[in-house]
This record gives structure tokens, C-alpha cells and sequence, in this order.
């Protein structure tokens, strides 16, 4: 079904991928240290939602197409940008208002899942790594089907499993911020986490 060594070998490499923080990441622990874990994780979730995404476009070969019709959603990757870029200055602007008055849960969590949604979809290098990534991985002398299914059940659960550490940290953080009545850099932190998440979009971006 699948080639044990070269199972060990992606399994070895993604764990070093997951170590590596990148706009995921940073929009994970930003929601985290706004409104605590549970919004930390509500953010994994669509950020999850939008791994399955890239993940099936690159495994069943429409990354070439993707590739091809890139230019079409390129105002796609651009709102990405743009709107972790709005969140970060909204967060860093009203920093204070946004500790003593908190927006409803309900919105917290829809605005969490949407972020974390719209930065997995709206990175370009995500598909195209998992596009270049895959095929180092897979058996030419096995069916790539059956491969192709097992490393998507192992990877997708590994980068949530760190994801979630990542949010359950950065709770821990918010925490601790709370309690010490540093609320107002919960929202400059925050913000700066947004902020740094859209220039590695754009600058990305930028390259294709």
C-alpha cells in the first residue's frame, strides 16, 4: 500500500515543516491571545478546513490547473493580504477598547474561523508545496491513490495537532496577560501577529 521508508521519510519531514511557524501559525496564536484558546482553536479549525482544500486541489493533480488559472484568483490571495493586514491595524488601533469591551462570542468565533480559513487558502505556496512535496514521497511502483489518501490522514492530523499546541500556548499567554492586567498588549501583540502574518502573504505573493 505504501512504502514504509518513504512513509518515515514524510513523516520526519513534515514534522520539521510544522515546526517552522508561518502565517497559519501566527494567525492561530494572534486569535489565541485576543480571546483565549477556544478562539485560538475555532481558528485551527477553518485554517484545517483549508488545508483539506489544498490538499485534495494538489492530490488529485489540479495543481497544474490551479497553477494555470492563478492569475484569475490572484485577487483571492490579494484579500487574504489585505484583510489579515485590516485585522492587525484594527487590533493594534483600539488595542484598549478591545480588552474593556469584548465584540459578542458568537462573532468572535465566526471572524476566528474565517481568518484562519482565508490564510490557509489565500498562501500560494501552500498548494505548490504540497504539490512539489508529495511526489518525492510516493512509490512509483505502488498505486499512488492509496499512497496519496495515507499521507493526507497523516498530515492533515499532524499540522492540527500542532496547531493546536500553538493556540493552547498562546492561551496560556493570554492568560497570564489578563491576570497581570496587561490587557491592552493582548491587542498590540496581537495586531503585530496579523500585521507580520500579511507580509509574509504579500511578500509570497509578490514572488509568484
Amino acid at each position: 500500500m505504501i512504502n514504509p521508508d518513504l512513509l518515515l521519510a514524510f513523516v520526519a519531514t513534515f514534522v520539521v515543516v510544522c515546526l517552522l511557524p508561518g502565517p497559519v501559525v501566527l494567525v492561530v496564536v494572534a486569535q489565541s491571545l485576543c480571546g483565549g484558546s477556544r478562539r485560538g482553536l475555532t481558528a485551527v479549525a477553518g485554517a484545517t478546513l483549508g488545508n483539506i482544500i489544498l490538499y485534495i486541489i494538489a492530490a488529485t493533480g489540479l495543481a497544474v490547473l490551479a497553477t494555470l488559472l492563478a492569475e484569475a484568483f490572484a485577487w483571492l490571495r490579494w484579500f487574504g493580504v489585505g484583510y489579515l493586514g485590516w485585522l492587525g491595524v484594527q487590533y493594534w488601533r483600539t488595542a484598549k477598547a478591545v480588552s474593556d469591551k469584548p465584540e459578542p462570542l458568537v462573532w468572535q468565533q465566526r471572524a476566528a474561523f474565517i481568518s484562519g480559513l482565508v490564510v490557509a487558502v489565500s498562501n500560494p505556496k501552500a498548494v505548490l508545496f504540497y504539490a512539489a512535496l508529495l511526489p518525492l514521497f510516493i512509490d512509483a511502483g505502488l498505486p499512488a491513490t492509496p499512497q496519496l489518501a495515507v499521507l493526507g490522514v497523516i498530515s492533515i492530523p499532524m499540522s492540527v495537532v500542532f496547531n493546536i499546541a500553538y493556540a493552547l500556548l498562546a492561551g496560556k499567554a493570554s492568560g497570564y496577560l489578563v491576570e497581570h492586567d496587561q490587557r491592552v498588549w493582548i491587542g498590540r501583540v496581537s495586531g503585530g501577529f496579523f500585521m507580520v502574518a500579511a507580509v509574509l502573504l504579500g511578500a509570497a505573493n509578490w514572488q509568484r
